[in-house]
């Protein structure tokens, strides 16, 4: 019953939620909220849906960048050495992320104890005082639910790795094209792709939505080796607009038209429901 064109849809919203939040936090409750409202989907399969997503996004993402600072180190290193740190930073977050996912499937009644003693850690220097304990332990095991049934299905876990690692890819490469469309051909595709994986790692840690200042910023520093200075600035803007602004756009636009199909449709509900 969920299309092709749903999902499709979905992915819009998602996208549009978390360019315009910090962290690209609100991309997930808002699918989740769409997929109850509009799909008729419970709430806790729609989490779960989602919760898969993030799961296998989040260790794909980790191997790329580990992969690409491994194997591309020296292009790394030649385009900004003063960046390591922020990349060690950015791999760590990454990393832990992805442990934390493989303790939650392993042993997370430990995970709910080291994060209860976290919380109550926390709330002795008056933050947090309004968060339910339950809550949290709540989604701590709906990741275990979610990342063992992932585990029985080794299979379909590996295929949503490589398309994740295929999605990550194409758009880890849109800025090799830019390089080709100011008229430059001599470097090769894979150092482009390893120094903008860099520029993902180091900005996803940076709270503001779309990593908007930062982004920009990251790349003037480390593409400068790439592009002369003449049209350095005129491919950031390029690539800007590409991955972030025309992203913004279309999807802001498919969330418009459906809110005004929807509205459309409730209007004429009520108009046939008061001529009942």
């Amino acid at each position: 019953r969920f299309s092709f064109l749903s999902a499709t849809f979905l992915c819009f919203a998602g996208q549009y939620y978390s360019l315009i939040t910090p962290f690209a936090s609100g991309g997930q409750p808002a699918q989740v909220y769409i997929l109850k409202t509009k799909y008729n989907i419970p709430y806790v399969k729609a989490t779960a849906i989602t919760l898969k997503k993030f799961i296998i996004f989040q260790v794909a993402v980790t191997i790329y960048a580990i992969a690409m600072f491994i194997f591309k180190f020296q292009a790394i290193l030649q385009s900004r050495k003063e960046i390591i740190p922020f990349i060690i930073i950015g791999l760590l977050v990454n990393i832990a992320g992805s442990v934390i996912i493989i303790l939650i499937s392993y042993n997370h009644k430990k995970i709910k104890e080291i994060t209860l003693f976290l919380l109550n850690k926390i709330r002795k220097t008056g933050m947090l005082k309004k968060i339910d304990d339950n809550n949290i332990l709540a989604y701590i095991d709906e990741y275990a639910k979610n990342i063992n049934e992932l585990k029985k299905d080794i299979g379909l876990m590996f295929k949503l790795i490589l398309l994740t690692l295929i999605q990550l890819t194409s758009y880890f490469s849109i800025t090799y094209f830019v390089y080709l469309a100011v008229g430059l051909s001599d470097e090769c595709i894979w150092n482009i792709i390893a120094i903008q994986t860099v520029l993902y790692v180091v900005v996803s840690f940076i709270p503001t939505p779309g990593a908007v200042g930062s982004s920009e910023s990251a790349f003037y520093m480390l593409f400068s080796i790439y592009f002369p200075q003449n049209v350095l600035l005129y491919a950031m803007l390029l690539w800007r607009i590409i991955t972030f602004y025309a992203n913004l756009i279309i999807s802001g636009l498919v969330m418009f038209i459906d809110y005004y199909v929807n509205k459309i449709k409730i209007d004429i509900d009520l108009e046939v429901e008061n001529k009942v």
